[in-house]
């Protein structure tokens, strides 16, 4: 991946007639990365690959049956499947939990209406 300001002088220098070998000189690229980079119609933007975890696989519907027990932690869920036999780190289960915690907390709030004397609201704090 090339970044943009790159691109962009390369893309430059190009239109200016310059030759593909003595932008590679004055950048300190390889002529084949030139050559790429004019191919390219715009920059391109980084984007990181989806990986499924590969340790994960034999857990993951355990961990899916357990996070609504364990209040979608990670660290529960990560210290349950340790006990069965989980080889990978902590991080893998939070990355793999955080998406399926953000989609519980999303709730529907329905408000209702209730004539005045019929519900009551107390503060119990100090």
């Amino acid at each position: 991946m090339v970044k943009a300001d790159l691109w962009h002088e390369i893309h430059s220098r190009f239109r200016l007639k310059e030759t593909k070998k003595s932008i590679a000189r004055a950048i300190g690229i390889s002529v084949q990365t030139v050559r790429k980079i004019l191919r390219q119609k715009q920059p391109e933007r980084y984007s990181r690959k989806k990986q499924e975890s590969e340790l994960l696989g034999p857990f993951q519907e355990y961990i899916l049956r357990r996070l609504a027990a364990v209040g979608y932690c990670a660290q529960a869920i990560f210290e349950e499947i340790r006990l069965r036999g989980y080889q990978g780190s902590y991080p893998t289960v939070k990355r793999f939990v955080g998406p399926l915690r953000q989609e519980a907390e999303i709730e529907a709030t329905i408000r209702f209406e209730t004539p005045p004397g019929r519900q009551g609201q107390a503060d119990w704090g100090q």
